[in-house]
């Protein structure tokens, strides 16, 4: 049986860790080739070395999502060895929780550029292969935190939020072009970005009486819907934002 990304190269940022690990793996296991981008070297190796023990095919690209320069560095590599891009996922970020009135201009800035701005940077560069091949998938993994809001998240919300319309804008751009641009919009999920809230036990029940299910997600109940925008599946799907969050948005 084929496997659903044979013959297929794709990128991955925040490639080393939590979703973006086993976003990669997936992809591996279907046949993709695949570049993991992360400022994380360490992390990289060894999940490359995951990756070839499986029989994947992957490279490191290290730097920095939201700094043009690392990334175009990066996709030149990729390109230079590959010689196309079919998949971009958009998955680099980060998230704190601390009120307004307690952040900084950095600690603002810090999570636009690694949630939103490094989703810009990533689709233009990609996009100018994408657009002379005429093809291409991008995924920019959000959050119901783009949908909803939530206190002492006020910077992770609106980037969120930011990059839902941007996904939804670049769809429309690009539609011309067969680019295809949707969204996945993950609720509370195992990782190393919700361990804290996770592990508090008041938290947790706190935020399990908000999920209709009862529970949270794993990683790969997230990458499933990934996979599908990534293949050949989902080729009439575009400006799509897909919300996997147990029915906690359906309220």
């Amino acid at each position: 049986m084929k496997k659903l990304l044979e013959g297929k190269f794709a990128i991955i940022t925040g490639g080393s860790k939590g979703l973006g690990r086993e976003i990669a793996l997936s992809f591996a296991r279907e046949g993709a080739f695949v570049g993991l981008f992360s400022r994380s070297e360490d992390a990289l190796n060894a999940l490359k070395r995951e990756i070839e023990e499986i029989g994947g095919r992957v490279m490191v690209l290290k730097g920095d999502a939201s700094i043009y320069e690392d990334v175009s560095k990066a996709i030149q590599k990729f390109v230079d060895e590959t010689g196309r891009i079919d998949i971009l996922v958009n998955n680099a970020g980060i998230g704190e929780v601390r009120s307004l009135l307690d952040m900084e201009e950095k600690d603002w800035d810090r999570t636009i550029d690694t949630n939103l701005k490094s989703v810009y940077i990533f689709s233009k560069e990609v996009g100018k292969y994408m657009l002379r091949n005429r093809s291409g998938k991008i995924i920019n993994i959000a959050s119901i935190n783009g949908i909803k809001g939530e206190a002492n998240l006020t910077a992770y919300c609106a980037s969120k939020a930011g990059v839902i319309g941007f996904t939804k804008a670049l769809a429309l751009e690009w539609a011309p072009y067969g680019i295809l641009v949707n969204a996945v919009a993950p609720g509370y999920f195992s990782s190393e970005m919700t361990k804290k809230a996770l592990e508090d036990e008041k938290m947790r029940e706190r935020l399990i009486r908000r999920i209709p299910l009862r529970r949270f997600a794993s990683p790969e109940e997230v990458v499933g819907i990934v996979i599908y925008l990534a293949s050949d599946m989902s080729s009439f799907v575009t400006g799509s934002v897909f919300v996997i969050d147990g029915g906690e948005t359906a309220r």
